[in-house]
This record gives C-alpha cells, structure tokens and sequence, in this order.
C-alpha cells in the first residue's frame, strides 16, 4: 500500500509538473522495474537509496529485500537515476523509455568510508572526484598503483601533483610526506577516514604502510580543519583499506630484486562464520647495501652503503557484516620492522653508523554504520592504537653506553558522525573524543632553572564539527557551497577555532567546474616538540594558517585536466633555535607563505589500452619572519618544481593472455639545503625514470601474472636529503598467482 502511494503522488506529481509547462501532447506514463544485485555475490540488495532526477524534479524510492523496485515516467523524457548503498560503490544511469522497461543493476561493493557519500560509480569515480569538490583531490586506485614501476606508499604518491616525499636514504630510511612544500607534520594522515596522527613526533613514517593493504589513496591538497581536524594545514592523505568479502579467494606473489631484496605477500578472502572476511601479510626484507657515486675532493668513485638493511612485516585483517540497514566492521593493522639508520656520507670520510631502529605499531578499528531512514545516516568508529619505538645508537655518547631511547604511545580515538540529507542539501554533525598517552626514558619538564625528568605525558582532545553543503543540479548546471565549523579543545593547549568556506560552479552548459575554498587551520605541537629532553618547550602554542585555493576542471569523455591556483601562510612555525652545542629549544618564532601552481592531466584511449597522465607543481616557499636573517629565502629542501609522467599501455594477445607496460618519469628542481640558500648548498635537479612490462595470463580458473621493474634506467646519483646518497639502478622481479 505504501509503495502504490509513493507511486501515485509521484505521477501526480509529474502531471503538475508537465500541466504547468503548458505542453500540448501528453501520453500515458510507463513502469520501471529494476533489480539491484551484488556485483560479486548475485545477491539482492536491500535498502538501496535509488533517487530520480529530471530537469525540475527529484523522488527518492529504497530497493525492498528482494532488490526490486518501480517508478514510473513519462516516456521520451530523459532521467537521472542515482543509486547508492553504503558499503558499495555508487552509480548514474541516464535513460529515457518509450515503453514499460525492467533494468538490471550491479553494484561493486565498496569500503566503508566515513567522510562522505558519493554518488559516483567506480569506473567514474576519478573523474567525478576531481571534477565536483571544493578543493583538488587526487585520487589513486589500484589501476594507477599497478602503473608505476616502484613499490610502497611513498613510491605511489610521488606521482600526485603537489607531492614530494623526503626519502632518508634508500631501502631502510625514513620517508615522510611534504605536500605543498610544507612539512610533514603539517599533512594530516587518515585511515578509512579515521585520523592516524602520531601524537609523538607529528610525521608518519610511510615506510610502514605496506601498499599490498590498501585499495585507494586519496590526495586531497589544502587546508581544511574544519572538516579533519588539526594538522591539515596542507592537505589530508585518506589510505583505504581492502575491504572484507565472502567470495573465496587467494592471491599469492613473490619477488626479488637488487641487493638481497625479497618478497613475499599473500591475501586471503573468505566467508567466516557469518562475516565477510580478507586477510594479508606480507614480509618485505633487502641488504640494502646499493651503490652510489661519491665525490671525494673531486675524485670520483662507486661505493656501497652501510647499515641500510630493512625487514619489515604488515599484517592485515578485515572482518564485516552486513544486515537490513546496519552495517559493521573490524580493521585490524600491524607493522613489524628493524633497520639500520645508515650515517651521512661526508666530503673525506664515511660516517660508518651502527645505529639500529625498531617499530611496532598495531591499531584495531571498529565501525558501525546505520541508516535509520532513506535520507539519515549515523556513522560511528572507535580506534585503539599501540606503538613501540626503540633506537639504539652506541658512538652519539650523551651517556658512557650511547643513545638507548625506547618510547611507549598508545592512543584511543572516537568519532560519531549524524547525517541528514534533505532535497539538495546535507547536513553532518560530528563529535570526536580522545587521550594519548606517551611513556619513554628521555622526557622531560623544566624547572626554574633546570629540567625534571619524567617518564610519563598525557594529551586529552575534543573536537565537534558541523558541515553544511547545498548542491543544485539542473539542465548541465552545477553549484556547490560547503560551509564547516569546528571547535577543538586540549588538556595540554590552547583551544583553537576553526571554519572553512567553498564552492564549485559550472559557469556555462560546458565541463567545464570552477572552484574556490579558504579555511583557517591549526597544528598542535608533537609530545616530541614539547617534552623532550634537551628540545622540547612546553611554553609552545598551535601554529596557526590560512589557505586559500581557486581551481578549474575541464573533463570530457577521455581526458581530465585540473589546475589550481593556491596560497598558504603560516604564523606561530614551530622552529628549533640552538641554545648550547648540545641543546636546542623549540620556538614560536617563525612565519612562512607558500604560493604556487598545480596542473594534472589525463587522457585514455576509448579502448583503454593506452593512457597517458602527468602532473606539475611550481611552487614559492618562503620564510616571512620578520627580522629573521633568512627572510625571503627558500625553505630547505623545497623544491620549486616538480613534473611526473606516466604513459601506460595493455593490450589483450588472446583470450586468456594479456601483456602490459608502462614508462613512469619525475623531474626535481634544484634545492637548497642550508636556511640562508648559499650557492653551495644547492643540491642539484634530477629526472628518475623508471619501467615495468608485464604479462598475465589464465588457465582453468587460475590467474598468474608475472612483471619485471626497473627503477633509475639512466643510472643517475643525487640525492634527496643532503649527504644522503639514494640508490643508483634497481631491478626487481615479481610472479603472482590467483585463484
């Protein structure tokens, strides 16, 4: 009866609608009846949102628990039907029917995603992203992570416009992310978009974020708080995780390359009791002893590296389970590893380090999803987070036995989130709750005239967001506005207020998408920058910014082409100033601006065997600090431009046989790696290409795919951080199998 009704006050409403447009031909309407199934499973889809769109009119209807439902039309009008369910990817049909039609409807299921709901379909998704948001996102699915010829997180998003990773030397060395030239701490990292703050030292070490985890990176540049919280004073990195699934499957590979590297990950999915369930683990392990050029006094030579060794082991775990309008799931994720921290190589000599690190790092995350009503959404996630650092270092003798630092974080993060869609607007309210605690041996506070030693630092945080956004849809024209609000408080710091403002527009029936946004952001302090010992000032206060980003889409059927335009000012820069030979003490004391140009373009052949992308990044980083000797000089290591490309191909041989390559480049400006920028601390621009051919074949149900990579073909020396060589020529072998 309920449904007969939705039925009749829709048509209703469709003949006002047609009556006041004074037509003169009229005709009878026709039925829709549609089926929306599960794309892997064939399964039903219960509770899906389906909403129709003409030129003046919107209807919302839900699937019932066999996957049916019916509307109907007035013929020869063309619809948008938007479907959506959460835990699958979303789609756009555009149709028009002339009798009554019955439609067929595969959703691809989806991991949960907390930030939003979009309507977009997976084979869309990164046009749709880049096209319809208020600021520039990047986003990086499997397909493009299979393109570039490397391996880990870091390698992947050195390909995303306005990325530069800070790679520490080689196999083993810290890699840390600079997104718009700023630093790492100023970049806010997210899991399944739950934050991933590392309240120690404010930097994620990438190294430890095993790639084989995650099915999507999305790069979404400037700042915004308001909406994720301190530290997003550049921009966010959401890693998503692979997502549970009942359907049987294994997938195993193994890979060895230069200087004693191995691979060796599996993935398993499966149904487990009434879950859905994937798991993964893989162990990655190398010498790390590459070579590198070295230029002794002008003489130069070929050497290979020290105490560079790495093992590193990630483990994976997803658990989820679907019922009516509820959904839950369980993420588990565990880093293991030990590596030697090589020492500079210096003009005359080799820093021969013995210095040794080991990490532990396991985070549980639980989430329930609820949707109480077609257009209201409850969404909830808690995250417990451990780890362990110990760093053993006998030649720095600050004691008669060397460095021996061992240091204890654990941290619990809550987030409840309500959302109410009503007509062309959203509405989502938002509370986050949670402590840090940090234990280690070399903590301190200070006293009037010396420092006490502790072993134990806690930080208490709140935040409570709004964000508002009103989309409008009609005849090819598009308008967005977002508005967000929020308010942060600390046990240990200032509270800080922070709102956002944005819009994206198309001016003109052509594809044509304009956008702007501005926020005011925050960046609290690290455990690191208060409380350690010989460094930390536990007087410090948030820095505080200002981003401002104007962009433009142009997006056609096979190409995408994105530019921004973006200025970002930073007060209260937290800066270590030296106050003995052997203390330094952290400060309020700087300021900088960075201005800069981003472009990304795409173009895929209507067959998809060929596709084409690059990236470019010109940006001015500056100290602005007022009486500093380096005002108006250029942030170390900054980079003023950037350029990537990747040109991939794949072509099918036969039926069960097909090969694939691509040819990936990135270009680096020169750098400076002194603060006051002398002609001597330049280190020198570079250009790295890298290849990777492939071929992937079936037999009776059994996929195998084999690829061969070589990074560094031009066999180039330079470095990234100064003193700091980074491997010459790499190669690396990998065969996988699925089933």
């Amino acid at each position: 009866m309920k449904d007969n009704f939705s039925i009749l006050s829709f048509k209703l409403l469709l003949l006002i609608y047609f009556f006041t447009m004074d037509f003169t031909v009229y005709a009878q309407d026709v039925t829709i009846r549609g089926y929306i199934i599960d794309a892997r499973t064939r399964t039903p889809i219960e509770l899906a949102i389906i909403t129709l769109e003409s030129d003046s009119l919107r209807h919302h209807f839900s699937s019932d628990k066999n996957g049916t439902f019916s509307m109907a039309i007035i013929p020869q009008i063309r619809v948008n039907l938007a479907i959506r369910r959460f835990g699958y990817a979303s789609k756009f049909i555009l149709f028009k029917a002339e009798t009554d039609t019955t439609i067929y409807i595969n959703l691809e299921p989806e991991p949960l995603n907390l930030e939003s709901i979009s309507i977009i379909s997976r084979k869309e998704s990164r046009a749709e992203l880049a096209q319809k948001t208020t600021q520039p996102v990047f986003h990086i699915g499997l397909k493009e992570m299979d393109e570039i010829a490397a391996m880990g997180t870091a390698a992947v998003l050195n390909f995303a416009p306005g990325v530069y990773i800070k790679n520490y030397g080689g196999y083993g060395g810290l890699k840390t992310i600079s997104l718009r030239g700023m630093s790492a701490s100023q970049s806010k990292i997210l899991i399944d978009g739950v934050e991933y703050d590392n309240f120690q030292t404010g930097v994620t070490d990438l190294s430890t974020l095993d790639l084989h985890n995650f099915q999507a990176i999305n790069v979404r540049r400037g700042g915004d708080a308001a909406r994720f919280g301190a530290n997003a004073l550049a921009g966010t990195i959401d890693l998503v995780t692979l997502p549970a699934s009942s359907v049987p499957s294994i997938r195993y590979s193994s890979g060895l390359g230069a200087y004693g590297e191995t691979v060796q990950k599996i993935r398993l999915s499966f149904p487990f009791l009434s879950l859905d369930a994937t798991t993964a683990a893989s162990l990655i392990k190398a010498q790390g002893n590459y070579r590198f050029r070295y230029n002794a006094f002008g003489e130069k030579t070929i050497q290979n590296r020290t105490n560079d060794d790495f093992e590193n082991r990630n483990v994976l775990l997803s658990l989820r389970k679907k019922k009516k309008n509820v959904e839950a799931a369980l993420t588990g994720l565990f880093y293991s590893g030990e590596r030697g921290v090589p020492g500079p190589v210096l003009q005359g000599t080799f820093a021969k380090s013995t210095a040794r690190q080991k990490d532990k790092d396991l985070q549980i995350t639980g989430r329930v999803y609820w949707q109480p009503s077609s257009d209201s959404f409850l969404r909830t996630a808690i995250r417990w987070r451990k780890s362990e650092l110990k760093y053993r270092d006998p030649q720095i003798k600050f004691t008669p036995q060397g460095i021996n630092d061992i240091y204890d974080n654990s941290t619990v993060h809550s987030q409840t989130e309500y959302e109410a869609l009503r007509r062309n607007q959203r509405l989502i309210s938002k509370f986050e709750f949670g402590q840090s605690e940090l234990n280690g041996n070399n903590l301190a506070r200070p006293k009037s005239t010396s420092y006490e030693l502790i072993n134990t630092v806690k930080r208490t945080y709140t935040h409570t967001s709004l964000f508002w956004e009103f989309i409008k849809q009609k005849q090819g024209i598009y308008r967005a506005l977002q508005l967000a609000l929020r308010m942060s408080t600390y046990s240990d710091m200032e509270n800080a207020f922070c709102p956002s403002i944005g819009f994206n527009t198309t001016p003109f029936r052509f594809p044509l998408h304009l956008r702007m946004h501005i926020a005011k952001n925050f960046r609290v302090p690290s455990f690191a920058e208060l409380y350690y010992l010989n460094y930390g000032n536990q007087s410090l206060k948030p820095e505080r910014s200002i981003s401002l980003d104007l962009g433009a889409n142009f997006t056609t059927g096979t190409w995408i082409s994105d530019f921004s335009f973006f200025a970002l000012q930073v007060t209260n820069q937290i800066m270590a100033i030296p106050q003995s030979p052997v203390q330094w003490s952290t400060q309020n004391i700087g300021k900088t601006q960075n201005l800069g140009f981003e472009w990304f373009g795409e173009w895929q052949s209507s067959n998809e065997f060929w596709r084409f992308r690059a990236t470019y990044t010109l940006q001015h980083t500056q100290d602005r600090t007022e009486g500093s000797r380096t005002f108006g000089k250029q942030l170390v290591y900054i980079p003023q431009e950037i350029f990537t490309a990747i040109v991939a191909w794949k072509q099918p041989i036969s039926k069960n046989l097909e090969a694939s390559a691509s040819l990936t480049g990135r270009h680096v400006s020169y750098r400076y790696y002194l603060s006051e920028n002398p002609f001597n601390s330049i280190l020198p621009a570079y250009f790295i290409p890298d290849c990777k051919v492939a071929l992937t074949f079936s037999r009776k149900q059994i996929h195998y795919h084999i690829n061969f990579q070589i990074e560094n073909i031009n066999n180039v020396s330079y470095e990234i951080i100064h003193n700091y060589p980074m491997p010459m020529r790499l190669w690396r072998l990998e065969g996988r199998v699925e089933i």
